[in-house]
């Protein structure tokens, strides 16, 4: 298979699809434009004819076509980033292929001087092994792809490893993918503590929450929301002075001061965590949705509790977007007739109570899914490099044309080994 070309081909198809949601979108904002324009003149229409019945449906059609086109921007923008993407990861191969390495990530926090062999065999700085084989965005995916490279492992531990990147050696389209996805995301991060933030999110699911009342306090929201929205309605149709209304809405909000501080509180630890959630939650949902063989892909897969995870984290990350909403207007009005308060700390709540123990063991198998992601990319890059047998014997080291990878082949010196008794 000619590497070169079958990379091109990935970045010419990635390159239609940027010119394809490029015009789309592009397309899509202009109809954005135009229909919040014709919103304008529905409201300015309506209040001028006394809201009347065929303008206040010309109005409800119009803000249903502005949210459809709302959804359809988000979407077709979504997959115009992941292209662009897979045109810079395809990129960055060819450069790999070419020995350029200039750009690429070369993980110097973690070089270590005292490390036996990390420093001779240029592990990690500039034009290292590290920039050659790693593929992940995910600072958590990294360390781990470092520490394996700076460490020994056992025997069936390493041929485990070596099977899964063989198959998804198979899968580069997948594979490509998902790292697309992490990608598109990790580059609206502005906060460059994603280690941190991962481990104040677990910090914070572990916390158990006393959930003794919590029940009692979903019950009493619903049921003066109930009451609010009873006396809005009166208000609205049946002629009752607004004071009654006006009366509830305060007395509902000195309701919500009882929760406000803890809702700060979760509210500020998941927001410092959301687009970690999100990054996870993409990547879980790509990795149960395929199909793997080696045993070491299907315990990964089998560790997400057969879609679980996903479930899971789908409604921590919907959380963690409730959470940061409440600093808005919108909320701030709405708040005090639904309650929304008691509801987003019941629900957070039972979701720790529920899922604590699993969330690190979740994003812990896509951090081992990214590393050997990344090996399998070196592995589908330069084919001709083998993989390591083991032997039975104690004192068994042999190789043939060993030579260094970040040496141009046409220029690299090899050399054959053979080590097979102890001292030699």
């Amino acid at each position: 298979m000619d590497i070169l070309k079958s990379l091109e081909e990935r970045i010419s198809k990635s390159l239609e699809k940027v010119s394809f949601f490029t015009t789309r979108v592009r397309t899509l904002s202009l109809l954005r434009v135009i229909t919040f324009l014709l919103l304008i003149t529905d409201l300015v229409i309506l209040y001028n004819t006394g809201f009347q019945t065929i303008y206040l449906l010309a109005f409800t059609v119009n803000l249903i076509a502005f949210i459809v086109l709302i959804m359809l921007h988000k979407k077709n923008d979504y997959q115009l980033q992941i292209n662009k993407q897979l045109v810079a990861i395809n990129q960055e191969e060819i450069n790999r292929l070419n020995l350029n390495l200039d750009g690429l990530y070369a993980g110097k926090e973690f070089e270590n001087d005292d490390h036996p062999y990390s420093q001779d065999l240029d592990i990690f700085g500039d034009h290292s092994l590290f920039q050659l084989i790693n593929r992940s965005p995910m600072k958590a995916a990294r360390s781990l792809l470092a520490s394996w490279m700076q460490s020994k492992s056992d025997a069936k531990e390493i041929v485990d490893r070596q099977n899964a990147v063989k198959e998804l050696q198979q899968k580069q389209d997948w594979a490509q993918n998902l790292i697309a996805v992490a990608r598109v995301i990790v580059n609206k991060k502005k906060s460059k503590k994603e280690n941190e933030e991962l481990e104040t999110l677990f910090e914070w699911a572990k916390q158990p929450e006393k959930s003794g009342n919590i029940f009692a306090l979903r019950i009493f929201g619903i049921l003066l929301s109930l009451i609010n929205l009873t006396l809005l309605g009166l208000m609205m149709f049946n002629d009752m002075p607004y004071q009654f209304f006006v009366l509830s809405f305060l007395v509902n909000t000195l309701f919500l001061g009882v929760t406000f501080k803890r809702c700060k509180e979760l509210g500020e630890q998941l927001n410092q965590s959301h687009l970690i959630i999100r990054t996870y939650l993409k990547l879980i949902e790509s990795i149960e949705a395929e199909t793997f063989s080696s045993s070491q892909l299907v315990k990964l897969k089998g560790d997400l509790n057969d879609g679980q995870a996903s479930a899971a984290i789908s409604l921590l990350d919907k959380l963690a977007f409730r959470f940061s909403s409440r600093a808005s207007m919108f909320y701030g009005l709405m708040a005090p007739i639904f309650m929304f308060d008691y509801h987003l700390l019941a629900q957070a709540v039972k979701w720790k109570n529920t899922e604590r123990s699993n969330i690190r063991k979740w994003f812990e198998a896509v951090d081992e899914m990214n590393a050997l992601i990344s090996i399998s990319g070196y592995s589908y890059l330069l084919p001709d490099d083998v993989f390591a047998t083991f032997s039975e014997e104690e004192f068994k080291l042999k190789g043939t044309s060993i030579g260094h990878p970040l040496i141009d082949a046409k220029k690299r010196v090899t050399n054959d080994f053979d080590s097979s008794r102890k001292g030699e």
